[in-house]
């Protein structure tokens, strides 16, 4: 096992190689904690080398100034853990086997209050919004380029008319040879959204030959609830979370406090549901603390709001 744990972490190990050591770390805890040992020092004797990069952004607790730190990582390890709201960034390992494929998945998990970059192997740039976590094979760029998503991402593919790139995320999948698109798939949402924002996307759920195609400044809506896609029009220079803008555009109150919740890694409590279903239209910057984002989307005096260190009750005027 000492071998092929040794062709593992410099990514030479065989597909058979790959299952066997599955097999072994389903055996006992203890066999996922040595793996675990041995991959953290083997990341620290091996720092100087790494090729590929994440890039994470953290919001103070005190200040909610935006601190950025860039780490690189060695092709097998393209991911890590991040420690929300502590601008400490923990490198974690995940072992996960995919039954169906039989392929092992290394996994990016970023938590409320975070934004991550993630640059591939294959060059494609990932911005990672919060509460996300992507995942990717261990072969991955060798026969297929498909990510897992849950949460939001945009994505910068880089071109390969050979292989495409595939995004599953939850319901529906988003295959592209190579361009840039957004995709929001929220577990606790019941909508799914693919924006592009340059080249061209096939959107489908279970047949590929049933697909929707999209194009710059097009955008996509899957109803997890029936099934359906609505697809519309919307203004690419308008969404832009990557750098700190989010804009509300026709969005009930329920919407807007779940992002300001992922962004800001605070809790609502509402005392009037019937404040959820508010429409609201803005747009503010998410580097700005929450005590003005929230001033700005109660301007118009539909409520009112008390703020009691990470929560937030809004309550009728």
């Amino acid at each position: 096992m000492k071998e092929i744990i040794s062709k593992y972490l410099n990514h030479e190990a065989t597909e058979e190689e790959l299952i066997h050591l599955n097999t072994w770390l389903e055996e006992s805890e203890e066999n996922k904690e040595e793996l675990f040992r041995l991959k953290n020092a083997y990341v620290l004797t091996n720092v100087l080398s790494f090729a590929d990069s994440i890039t994470i952004e953290s919001k103070s607790d005190t200040d909610h100034k935006v601190k950025k730190r860039r780490f690189s990582f060695y092709p097998f390890a393209k991911y890590a853990a991040v420690v929300c709201g502590t601008a400490i960034l923990s490198i974690g390992y995940m072992m996960m086997k995919d039954y169906n494929q039989g392929e092992v998945l290394q996994t990016l998990t970023v938590n409320e209050g975070e934004r991550a970059q993630l640059t591939l192997a294959d060059g494609t740039q990932i911005w990672l919004n919060a509460n996300t976590v992507i995942s990717y094979p261990d072969n991955f760029n060798r026969r297929s380029r498909s990510v897992n998503l849950k949460g939001e991402a945009y994505f910068k593919v880089a071109k390969n008319k050979d292989l495409p790139f595939i995004v599953n995320a939850e319901n529906i999948d988003v295959k592209v040879l190579g361009t840039e698109f957004n995709v929001k798939a929220y577990n606790d949402e019941n909508t799914i959204e693919v924006q592009v924002t340059e080249g061209k996307v096939q959107v489908y759920k279970d047949d590929a030959d049933s697909a929707y195609y999209l194009t710059a400044n097009e955008m996509i809506s899957f109803d997890k609830s029936n099934s359906l896609f609505t697809e519309a029009g919307f203004d690419a220079s308008a969404e832009n979370w990557r750098e700190g803008k989010y804009v509300f555009n026709n969005k009930p109150l329920s919407l807007i406090i779940k992002q300001l919740e992922r962004i800001y890694a605070v809790h609502f409590i509402v005392n009037d549901t019937r404040l959820l279903d508010e429409i609201y239209y803005g747009e503010v910057n998410v580097n700005d603390p929450i005590t003005k984002i929230m001033e700005i989307i109660s301007i118009n005096g539909r409520f009112n709001y008390a703020i009691n260190d990470k929560q937030i009750i809004i309550y009728n005027n």
